[in-house]
């Protein structure tokens, strides 16, 4: 496999992991939507406090991957 192939491959595998995250997120946000329109207010309240205990998480890996590390040891030379 080429240099280009595996950067290509290496920029769709970072690519669907940002989308697999933006769409858990959006399917999250329509469950919710879905369930304040029923109108019941203790169902409501506890989709939306599972909704966020799923979507903080992925909130804070999508975060962690985009950030670079400053805590590294300096190269041996």
């Amino acid at each position: 496999m080429g240099t280009t192939l595996r950067a290509v491959r290496a920029l769709i595998l970072l690519a669907g992991f940002y989308l697999l995250g933006f769409v858990m997120l959006g399917v999250l946000v329509a469950v919710d939507w879905a369930v304040a329109e029923g109108g019941v207010g203790s169902v409501t309240a506890k989709v939306w406090i599972v909704s966020a205990l799923l979507a903080i998480p992925s909130c804070r890996a999508c975060s962690r991957c985009a950030r670079p590390r400053t805590n590294r040891r300096p190269a041996y030379s």
